[in-house]
Order: structure tokens, then C-alpha cells, then sequence
């Protein structure tokens, strides 16, 4: 009979079956040896690679001292329009929202019963004037009488008498006048200052007096206030002029957080601090060229000072809390990981500055901190770090 071929591994198999039937021979320990491979192939083989990680280096920059507050803004120039004479509207000067110069007409109340009451009193003046003139020469020719001793003493003093209350009927009917042209000026309502009126609460038709609400709100635009209450710890670490002035930009973000592109300056301290809240009001000026600052919006404020300091910085994302602390992971030169505790400074938008605990160029992990523990080996992918000198502020 032909011989059946058999193959390397049937051979092999063979060996092994052998080999474990009557105890393992030298030659069955060189054939197990022949088909495992190296160990150092199946390391690399078997492990995963180093696990990858996003870091940053710490930088140290430029970094102005900043404190952020909420505040308000409001009109430095603010003028509730009201009726000073009674009357029906007749006329309305203006749209509502519009520019309005100084001296402009707003509103105005039908004149027609102040005309009559002016004619009235220059009528009176009139009659007055001509009742003092008689009273005057009156008198004049008993002064003369009197001094030739034709006329008595007592008929002087009666003349005198009426010259006296002609000239207070004079006066008084002149005052008369003078309030009938007020209140005929008064029916137009004109504008004190220059700025953008409001909403108008009465319509033509409307009967209005004194008592009445207001007509509509007129501010100044061009300039606006925003109050804030501060801390008096936070004003301390503001720099001041040697005048004694705060040396600082006041930056606006609006509610969406939008940053407001114009700054302001500080104007006013108050002298008193809020007695329950142990803060001072502090108010400072912005311009506001385009009218997008709204009187009474709520706004965030920032006060940054105008000279920057050296301040090393790394992002939030790296910190990590636990019982004794803040700390970060470090990548060092070999990529291996190491826990380094440091100490937090000031809060800057998506950044924190470092007191101490950290140098400048230290790589720390920003994102796969789940993947890394202090000891492994890892694969650093860098990211570069977005600083900010105030929150929401980022530096150019």
C-alpha cells in the first residue's frame, strides 16, 4: 500500500498526542516551543495603545485685573412729559420712537379758551392802567391844594390812598397777564431736552389736566448711565489715578452675552455704602452712538483695569476636584501622567489664573481625563488654550 502523505501540523498534532500519553519528552517541549511565538510579539500584540488625551500648555500672559457685577442702564437725562394747563389734545408733534430736538412741539392742547382768558387780562390791564393814571393826576392836583392850604389834609391822604391800591390793581392785573401767556404757552407741550421719546399714554382727543398720567417719556440717547452695586473688597483691587479716580474701562455684555463694543469709565462712587447689603453704588458713563443701550435693561458689567499683568493661566476644563482640593493631570516629557494639586486664582470667562502649583509650558490634560490615572502612558493631542482678560471677553 501507498504511504498516506501527512502533514507539518498533523506531525506536530501527532507529537503533542504522544507526548501528553506518556509525559512530556525533551522533544515534545521543542516542538510546543516551535509553535508559540515570542513573547515579546504577542506583548505587542496583545495591549492597546496608549490612550488619547486633549492637552494644553499653561501659558503666561498679559492678563488685566477684572470683576464682573449686574447692573442697570438708565438715561442721564430722563423727562416724563405732563400737562400743565386743562384741555382736550389737539394735535401730536411726533411718532413714537423718533428723534425729537429741544423746543419741538409734542403735544398740543386746544388753546382757544386761553386766547379769550389772555384778552381778558390785557382788557383789565388796560382799564387798570387808565384808573392809575386818573388816581396819579388826582392826586397831583390835591398835593397842590394842599400845599397852598385850599384843600385839608385829609382829602391828600384819601388821594393818595387811591393812587396807592391803582397801582396795586396795575400790578396785579399785569401779573394776570403774565400767567394768561404762561398758560397759553402751556398748551404746547415742547420738549425740554433733545433725545428719543417714548410711548404716547393719551391720544388726540383726550381731556387732560394736571393731575393727569403722563403724556410720554423722553430720554437723552447719546450718553446713558449704568449703576451697579460693588463690593468694597472689589473696588480695592481696582487701580486709581493720582487724583483718586478709578483707572479702569467698564465693559457691557447684554443678556444674550453679546459684548457691547464701545466702553465706559467710572464717574461716580457713592459716599454712603448700602447698609444691608455692605456694597457701594457705583455709576459709571457709556456712550451709546447707535442707541442700542435701553434704559432700565439689565446688564452684565465688567470693570477692567487698564494695565495688564504677567498671570499664568490654564483652562477650567483641566481642573479636577476631590476631598483635598483642586488639582490637574500633567503629561510630562515622556507622556506619562502625573497629578500636580495647584492654587486657583481669579475666574476669567472659560479660564482660571494660577497662583501657584503650575509652570509656564506644563502640558495638563483638558479632555480625556477618564482615560488617563496618574503612572499610564499616554497619547497627548495638543489644543491651543482661549484666554480671556474678563469673562465672556476674549483677549485678541
Amino acid at each position: 500500500m501507498g504511504r498516506i502523505p501527512v502533514s507539518l501540523n498533523d506531525r506536530r498534532a501527532g507529537t503533542c498526542i504522544k507526548a501528553a500519553a506518556v509525559g512530556l519528552s525533551a522533544g515534545a517541549v521543542i516542538a510546543m516551543s516551535v509553535l508559540m511565538p515570542p513573547r515579546g510579539v504577542a506583548h505587542a500584540q496583545g495591549m492597546p495603545p496608549p490612550p488619547a488625551v486633549t492637552v494644553e500648555t499653561v501659558q503666561s500672559i498679559d492678563v488685566k485685573h477684572a470683576a464682573s457685577f449686574s447692573g442697570r442702564i438708565e438715561a442721564i437725562d430722563k423727562v416724563e412729559l405732563r400737562p400743565r394747563v386743562a384741555g382736550f389734545i389737539v394735535k401730536r408733534g411726533f411718532h413714537e420712537g423718533d428723534d425729537v430736538e429741544k423746543g419741538q412741539v409734542l403735544f398740543e392742547i386746544d388753546p382757544r379758551a386761553y386766547r379769550i382768558a389772555l384778552t381778558q387780562a390785557e382788557a383789565n390791564l388796560a382799564s387798570s392802567e387808565a384808573a392809575l393814571a386818573d388816581a396819579a393826576d388826582a392826586h397831583e392836583r390835591t398835593q397842590e391844594l394842599a400845599s397852598r392850604q385850599v384843600s385839608s389834609v385829609a382829602t391828600l391822604s384819601a388821594a393818595k390812598a387811591r393812587l396807592a391800591q391803582a397801582r396795586a390793581k396795575v400790578d396785579f392785573d399785569r401779573s394776570q397777564v403774565e400767567q394768561a401767556k404762561l398758560n397759553l404757552d402751556f398748551t404746547e407741550i415742547r420738549a425740554p431736552i433733545s433725545g428719543r421719546i417714548g410711548r404716547a399714554v393719551h391720544a388726540v382727543g383726550d381731556f387732560v389736566n394736571e393731575a393727569s398720567p403722563h403724556l410720554a417719556t423722553l430720554i437723552s440717547h447719546e450718553e446713558m448711565y449704568v449703576t451697579f452695586s460693588v463690593p468694597r473688597a472689589a473696588l480695592a483691587g481696582i487701580k486709581r489715578t493720582a487724583e483718586g479716580r478709578f483707572d479702569a474701562d467698564v465693559e457691557i455684555r447684554h443678556s444674550d452675552r453679546e459684548i457691547y463694543p464701545v466702553n465706559g469709565k467710572i464717574a461716580f462712587v457713592d459716599v454712603e455704602a448700602n447698609a444691608a447689603t455692605n456694597t457701594l453704588t457705583v455709576r459709571a458713563v457709556i456712550p451709546n452712538p447707535d442707541r442700542r443701550l435701553v434704559a432700565q435693561e439689565l446688564v452684565d458689567v465688567v470693570i477692567v483695569d487698564r494695565d495688564a499683568t504677567k498671570r499664568l493661566v490654564v483652562s477650567q476644563s483641566a481642573l479636577m476636584i476631590d476631598q483635598l482640593g483642586t488639582y490637574v493631570l500633567v503629561v510630562d516629557e515622556s507622556n506619562k501622567v502625573e497629578q500636580r494639586r495647584f492654587e486657583v486664582g481669579e475666574h476669567r470667562g472659560a479660564t482660571v489664573t494660577v497662583k501657584s502649583g503650575l509652570n509656564a509650558g506644563d502640558r495638563v490634560i483638558v479632555g480625556g481625563h477618564l482615560k488617563a490615572q496618574p503612572g499610564m502612558v499616554v497619547a497627548p493631542e495638543a489644543q491651543a488654550i482661549e484666554v480671556s482678560n474678563a469673562e465672556g471677553n476674549p483677549t485678541p
